[in-house]
C-alpha cells in the first residue's frame, strides 16, 4: 500500500512541476502555442515524440516585434519535469539528451527542466554537465525549481 502513495505522490508532484512549467512559459514568453502531456480529456494534443521520447511540454513561439529575441521564427521549447529520484536515472538522462539533441539542430530553441525546490541545484549541475559533455549550444537553457530560475550561463538564480 505504502509504494501505491508513493507513486500517486511522485505523480501528484510531476503534474505540479508540469503546470509551473507551462505557467512559467506563458508569463516569460510572448505568443505561445503550449501544449502538454497533462490531457483533461481524450483527443487533447500531446507533446510530440522525439527520437523515442514524448517531453513534458512542447511549445512554438511566433514573433510578434522586431526586437522580441526569445520570439524568433520557428523557436521551440521542450520542456521537462523530473521529481528528485527520476533527475538521477539513466533513462532521464537519455530523454534530456534526446531533448538537448533535437534543439541543437533548431535555430532558436530553449530547454526547461523543472524540478522540485530541493532539486533545483542538482539539476542545474547536470544540465551544465550534459551541455557541455555533448557540445549542445541552445540560445535557452533553464533549470526551474517552482520559484526560482537559472540560466545555463548566469552564475545565481533569479526570482520569477
Amino acid at each position: 500500500m505504502q509504494l501505491f502513495f508513493q507513486i500517486m505522490a511522485e505523480s501528484t508532484l510531476h503534474q505540479e512541476l508540469v503546470i509551473c512549467m507551462a505557467n512559467y512559459v506563458e508569463e516569460n514568453y510572448s505568443n505561445t502555442m503550449i501544449v502538454t502531456d497533462l490531457q483533461e480529456k481524450p483527443g487533447d494534443d500531446t507533446p510530440p515524440n522525439i527520437d523515442g521520447y514524448r517531453p513534458d511540454l512542447f511549445a512554438t513561439l511566433a514573433a510578434n516585434k522586431a526586437d522580441d529575441y526569445k520570439a524568433k521564427e520557428n523557436h521551440k521549447i521542450i520542456g521537462e519535469a523530473k521529481t528528485s529520484g527520476d533527475l538521477k536515472t539513466k533513462r532521464s538522462e537519455m530523454q534530456i539528451s534526446s531533448f538537448l539533441s533535437y534543439l541543437n539542430k533548431q535555430k532558436a530553441s530553449s530547454f526547461i527542466l523543472s524540478v522540485p525546490y530541493q532539486s533545483g541545484d542538482e539539476a542545474k549541475s547536470r544540465l551544465n554537465f550534459w551541455c557541455k559533455e555533448f557540445n549542445f549550444l541552445i540560445n535557452d537553457c533553464i533549470v526551474f525549481d517552482q520559484c526560482d530560475c537559472w540560466r545555463l550561463e548566469d552564475s545565481s538564480w533569479h526570482l520569477s
